[in-house]
């Protein structure tokens, strides 16, 4: 999962101001389900997503209105997304 080169920062409340990181919405949703964790290889631009939708882009081959719909992107501050796979002070992407 490639597209965004984003240059952001946010503001975290438990975190403080920190480069923020574009997460799927289910990888933010309270469940009991194995959802997967899939981080784009780029330190520079952290992405990451569930099983279910690094599957989906595989089958699209692209960041098309299908795959954008169901991922529904969320930024979130970096150091929550690693250190509890979960963020408090999400934002649509």
């Amino acid at each position: 999962m490639t597209e965004p080169r984003h240059d952001r920062t946010m503001e975290c409340e438990k975190y403080g101001t920190r480069t923020s990181c574009i997460v799927c919405c289910h990888l933010l949703r309270t469940t009991d389900l194995v959802l997967g964790f899939v981080e784009d290889g780029d330190p520079d631009d952290p992405l990451a997503g569930c099983n279910d939708c690094e599957q989906l882009y595989e089958r699209e081959q692209d960041w098309t209105d299908t795959f954008k719909a169901f991922a529904d992107l969320k930024s979130c501050a970096t150091l929550a997304t690693r250190s509890s796979k979960s963020c408090t002070d999400a934002a649509d992407y």
